[in-house]
């Protein structure tokens, strides 16, 4: 349902809830999750979910070759970033929260808006001490981010931050770990206040 289902799905799903479920497909009606939802009233995880539809054509972007330039309309990534932070303000369940949060932040990062990227992060993902790995694709944004904008140790440090603490991050956060010289290197390790942060910037420094 969440990685395979269309717009046009969830939106019928939506309307099933309120009492028109003739605009369900079949492959739906046997779902044991969407008799659930619906029986539930889940509105608040279903606009989630439309919401979340919403970004994805703009995150993957559009080519016609490989090779080509990826393309987005700008447009539609600022009316979406504006509808996030209103669906992010408006709600209360942590578990919705920090992935509004993060559909925002990747859209911004996306629109090469990168101050503005670095900025929700700090506002939006760490004022909710959240646990969710959900953080560190956000937190993927902001160090490249920071990368775009010079702060090159800053960046390299939540890398390998990313690499030691996020499993599933840690091909990406090596892809993107890049120290350009000796005193780069020990910038980054000044960030470092524990050891197995050091351990980490040491061991990507040395596999690089």
């Amino acid at each position: 349902l969440i990685y395979k289902s269309s717009l046009p799905e969830i939106e019928s799903i939506i309307l099933a809830i309120n009492n028109n479920d003739s605009l369900l497909s079949e492959k739906l009606k046997s779902s044991s999750l969407v008799q659930s939802l619906v029986k539930n009233n889940s509105m608040e995880f279903l606009q989630y979910l439309h919401y979340a539809k919403q970004c994805e054509p703009q995150a993957l972007g559009y080519t016609q070759n490989y090779w080509d330039e990826i393309l987005r309309d700008s447009v539609e990534m600022k009316s979406l970033i504006e509808d996030g932070l209103e669906y992010y303000n408006a709600c209360d369940n942590l578990f919705l929260k920090v992935r509004y949060a993060y559909q925002v932040i990747r859209l911004t990062h996306y629109l090469k808006h990168y101050y503005q990227t670095i900025h929700l992060y700090d506002t939006l993902i760490v004022p909710l001490n959240s646990t969710s790995i959900i953080k560190y694709w956000a937190l993927t944004h902001k160090a490249g981010a920071l990368a775009s904008v010079g702060e090159y140790s800053h960046s390299t440090y939540l890398f390998a931050k990313i690499f030691d603490e996020c499993m599933s991050k840690r091909n990406l956060a090596s892809l993107n770990f890049k120290i350009r010289s000796a005193s780069q290197l020990y910038e980054t390790l000044e960030y470092c206040q524990k050891n197995n942060k050091k351990s980490a910037v040491w061991f990507l420094h040395s596999y690089h």
